[in-house]
C-alpha cells in the first residue's frame, strides 16, 4: 500500500516541499499533519481517499524532506505554503484535512482562503476564535497547552530534544 505512493517535490513559496500523492481523481484532497509527525501519519487514510480523489499529504515547512529554512514559521507562511501547492498542482478548489498543528493551518487557510475550499475537515483543534478564549480564560487550558510557546522559542527546543541522546 505504501509502496504504491508517488514522491514529489515542488517549489513553493521559497522552499522546496515534499510530498505524497495518489490517486487519478478530477477532486483534490490535501492531508496536514500534526507535531511532531510527517506525511505518514496518513498512510491509512491516503490509499482509501485514492479510490475517488486526488490525494496528497504534505511534509509541512521544516518536517521531514521539506526544506527547514531559519524563518517563514508564522502562521501566514505556513497558509501560503499550502496555497501555493494547491495552484502547483494545478486545482482551484481542495477538500482540506488537519489534525493537530496541521489543523491550525487548515482553520487559518479557511478562513484567510475560503474561496479555495470545497469542504474542511479539521481533527484534534477548535476553532482558533474559541481556542485563543480558552487561552485567556482559562488557566488549565493554558496549561495543557504551554508546549506550543515552548516550541516557538529559536534554539531551546532542539537543545532539549538533542539532550540525553534524543
Amino acid at each position: 500500500m505504501i509502496d504504491t505512493l508517488e514522491h514529489h517535490y515542488v517549489q513553493v513559496n521559497g522552499i522546496r516541499m515534499h510530498y505524497v500523492r495518489a490517486g487519478h481523481g478530477s477532486e483534490l484532497v490535501v492531508l496536514l499533519h500534526g507535531f511532531p509527525e510527517f506525511w505518514y501519519s496518513w498512510r491509512y487514510q491516503i490509499p482509501a481517499l485514492a479510490e475517488h480523489f486526488t490525494v496528497i499529504a504534505p511534509d509541512l515547512r521544516g518536517y521531514n524532506e521539506t526544506e527547514k529554512p531559519r524563518g517563514g514559521y508564522e502562521i501566514r507562511s505556513l497558509v501560503q505554503d499550502i496555497v501555493d501547492l494547491i495552484a502547483a498542482l494545478g486545482f482551484e478548489k481542495v477538500h482540506l484535512v488537519g489534525h493537530d498543528w496541521g489543523g491550525m493551518i487548515a482553520w487559518s487557510l479557511a478562513i484567510a482562503r475560503p474561496e479555495l475550499l470545497e469542504r474542511l475537515a479539521v481533527l484534534n483543534l477548535p476553532h482558533p476564535a474559541v481556542f485563543t478564549a480558552a487561552l485567556r480564560g482559562n488557566w488549565r487550558q493554558l496549561l495543557r497547552s504551554w508546549y506550543m510557546a515552548f516550541f516557538q522559542l529559536p534554539w531551546l527546543p532542539e537543545a532539549v530534544m538533542r539532550s540525553n541522546q534524543y
